[in-house]
């Protein structure tokens, strides 16, 4: 028993915490995504109906069908917060919900439902992240400088 007991303790002692971590790593990662996606859909929508939000500008392009949002030290938290205090809300995301302080770059989508994300976060652990789509295929997808287009479901984030 004893020897069982210290060949777990061994294995556990020898197996790099990489392995449990990327687990981790790709949560978050999946997490910024989502509400980068979340604030995106928000924010084009309430920018088409008034003006955008500090720190927003909003472009849409007639010819190609592409919209952008180009965001400068953009802070998302504040925004829902704001908009679910002039609605009367209760189930906008939570300061807390939010992986990150603030982004800065931009979000594009086309016609065709193809997504663009060049952004820079402050605040998380994920800094940076690009990702490109044609349809339902992830062309590119990186954090931090790290590929994930290798997650199939990264597009299915909850």
């Amino acid at each position: 028993m004893k020897k069982i007991v210290f060949l777990l303790i061994v294995i556990a002692l020898i197996l790099p915490a990489s392995i449990f971590a990327d687990n981790d790593v790709e949560y978050e990662v999946q997490a910024t995504l989502a509400m980068t996606l979340s604030t995106f859909g928000v924010v084009f929508i309430s920018s088409m109906f008034g003006a955008a939000p500090d720190g927003v500008t909003a472009v849409t392009d007639d010819e190609s069908g592409k919209s952008t949002l180009k965001m400068n030290a953009f802070n998302p938290a504040g925004f829902f917060e704001q908009m679910a205090e002039s609605t009367g809300a209760t189930d906008a995301p939570a300061k807390d919900d939010f992986p990150f302080e603030s982004m800065t770059g931009s979000i594009s989508a086309d016609n065709d439902g193809n997504m663009f994300i060049d952004m820079t976060y402050k605040g998380g652990n994920v800094k940076t992240m690009k990702l490109e789509t044609a349809g339902e295929d992830v062309i590119i997808f990186t954090a931090n400088g790290k590929d994930y287009s290798y997650i199939d479901d990264i597009l299915n984030v909850e």
